[in-house]
């Protein structure tokens, strides 16, 4: 469901967004001092400020729209005599003067909840359609992070090791691989961030499996 999050001042003009949004059944927050309030931009639909707020909430708005996989729109409401180009040009993507009409309030709002739902359907694709490459590879494989966290890993992983999916993410693989070739493989992981050139993309290594706590090369 999509949820809209609510930062103005003035009364009356918040008071028409929440009626428009609650007559539309979106799901809606006003925004209150709170130390809550970058984690509830971050889930966000839709964020609706004021100038005022606009100024006070910059920095975590830039940060959430930077950070954000998705499109999340920000709207901003304008007085008639303030510019809008230097709100434009940071994170802010639709002015909206007021006093409003809520023909206009509407149908700003649904067109950019619609394009936060393009842009999460498009991600969501995307990444089904990396999954279902990453699980037909036909070999073992790890997604890991540069600190040796494991971040992903496939079907063949948990058959050919006997850890579970619960077992293995969020573990570093450090821990399965065998002291003989642990140095080597570091070595080969430091490098692939520096040079990936300069590390070989195949070679030989054994992993600790679960089942019989033996070592098998990959």
């Amino acid at each position: 469901m999509s949820k809209v999050i609510i930062a103005i001042s003035g009364n009356l003009d918040s008071q028409l967004v929440a009626e428009l949004l609650a007559e539309e059944k979106v799901g809606y927050e006003l925004l209150r001092d709170s130390e809550l309030y970058e984690k509830l931009f971050r889930a966000a639909s839709l964020i609706i400020v004021d100038s005022s707020n606009a100024r006070r909430f910059t920095t975590i708005i830039a940060e959430v729209k930077k950070q954000s996989k998705v499109y999340i729109p920000v709207l901003i409401l304008l007085p008639a005599y303030e510019k809008a180009e230097k709100w434009l040009i940071e994170y802010f993507d639709d002015i909206i003067r007021i006093p409003t009409s809520r023909k206009e309030l509407k149908t700003r709002i649904h067109l950019h909840l619609q394009l936060h739902r393009q842009s999460v359907q498009i991600l969501e694709n995307s990444e089904q359609k990396y999954r279902t490459i990453f699980e037909a590879t036909g070999t073992a494989t790890l997604l890991v992070a540069e600190d040796t966290t494991i971040l992903m890993a496939n079907a063949n992983v948990y058959s050919l090791t006997g850890y579970t999916p619960e077992e293995l993410i969020g573990t570093s693989w450090t821990k399965y691989a065998s002291s003989r070739y642990l140095d080597q493989m570091l070595h080969y992981h430091r490098t692939r961030r520096i040079n990936p050139d300069e590390a070989p993309n195949n070679y030989e290594v054994a992993v600790c499996i679960k089942v019989e706590r033996n070592e098998q090369l990959f």
